[in-house]
């Protein structure tokens, strides 16, 4: 599982940045 603190929009580090957002709640993969 694969969890990820939250960072500011205009923060994303380039990792997640490239990663679609999730929203909690919403189904993973």
């Amino acid at each position: 599982e694969y969890e990820v603190p939250a960072y500011p929009a205009d923060r994303l580090p380039p990792e997640l940045a490239a990663i679609p957002a999730i929203k909690p709640g919403s189904r993973n993969i």
